[in-house]
Formats: structure tokens, sequence, C-alpha cells
């Protein structure tokens, strides 16, 4: 039952999520152990839903450094991440972004390339996920595809396509967002709507 549960919000698991994953939900029993036997099962589920989900998003696709300024260069309003290291600093690197300025300026952490930051050929970058309107949202939601709440860069929750959690009342039908299991699952927000940033996830495995 619960991998039924686990594979409606995310879709396929392999035996090796499905493994990590239960790790990661049997490491937090103090959060959940005190609820009754069937709100554990949606609490463990949710752990192990987000889990996976967030390991997917780690696996994003990384670009060269001169592939993603190739990319900059046909479209300017894409932006990347990566982990470079300070001029002159042998320590540990820190996450930035790079991005194109009005002048057609390649700008990292809205610094001019070698001020602050070097490009390294070596390092791998991310392309930075770009938010969507509220109804963009929706209609890929329709069409099968995981949208993601976020708010001031910090995730809210998902909408997963699972028709098990839509509840139709007369011609309307309320959608629960899936949250990062701190919480159980709850009905979407006004201002989930109307001021969080939204985002379509790469696919659905």
């Amino acid at each position: 039952m619960l991998k039924e549960m686990v594979q409606a919000k995310t879709g396929y698991i392999s035996s090796e999520q499905w493994r990590k994953a239960l790790e990661a939900a049997k490491s937090r029993k103090a959060e959940y152990q005190h609820l009754r036997e069937a709100e554990q099962l949606e609490y463990i589920a949710n752990i192990m839903a987000v889990w996976i989900i967030n390991e997917r998003r780690e696996g994003m696709k990384k670009y060269s450094t001169s592939e993603a300024i190739a990319m900059l260069e046909k479209n300017p309003k894409l932006a990347f991440e990566a982990e470079v290291r300070v001029c002159g600093d042998i320590g540990t690197g820190k996450r930035v972004r790079m991005w194109v300025n009005s002048c057609h300026e390649i700008q990292i952490d809205g610094v001019s390339v070698g001020v602050r930051y070097g490009l390294n050929t070596n390092d791998e970058w991310e392309l930075v996920q770009q938010p969507v309107d509220f109804i963009t949202a929706v209609k890929a939601y329709s069409e099968g595809k995981t949208i993601r709440c976020e708010r001031n860069g910090r995730i809210e929750g998902w909408l997963i396509p699972d028709m098990a959690k839509s509840k139709i009342v007369g011609e309307k039908c309320w959608v629960k967002l899936f949250l990062n299991p701190t919480k159980m699952d709850r009905n979407l927000s006004t201002t989930n709507i109307l001021q969080d940033s939204w985002y379509v996830e790469e696919s659905n495995e």
C-alpha cells in the first residue's frame, strides 16, 4: 500500500530509489510516530516522495562553460548556476548565477567575469528554471506534468498528477497541494495562487 501511495505522487520508482527513500523516512521516525496509522502512512509517503523528487532535480542536465555561453548568446534571457571558486581562493566553491546584462556582458552574481569570479572550462552549469504564471502551470498539470510552488526561493510544495488527490464536489474540483512534509497535505491557498512562483518540472518518470 505504501509503495502505491508514493508512486501516485512520483510515478515510476526504481528499487534503489525506493530503498534510499525508505531509509530517509525511517531516519525521521520521531516526526510521525505519534500520529495515527493512516496519518503515519501519508506522512511517510510524503517524506519518500519528496526525497525522490529532490533526487531527480539534483540529476538535472549539466552544461559545460562553453555550452552555457553559447546558449546565452542565442537567448540572453537564460541564466545558469554552478559552484565556482572566488579568484585566488583555493577553498570551497560558492554557488553562483551567470547571466547576460543589458549591455550584453556576461555577469556572475552581478559582477563582470574576471572581477571576482573566473570562468573555468571544467565548470558544470545548470540551467536556471524560469517561473510561469499560475494558469500556464495548471495547463501543464492538466497535461500530466508535475508543477512546483515556491515562495522566496523555498519550495512550498508540488501538485502532482494523481486523480486520487482530486476531490470533485458538484462541478467544482479542489486539488490538494503536496507539501514538503513538515506538514500534511492541504488545499491550495490564495497566496499560493496569486503571489507564489510556479514552475513546471521537466518530466515525470
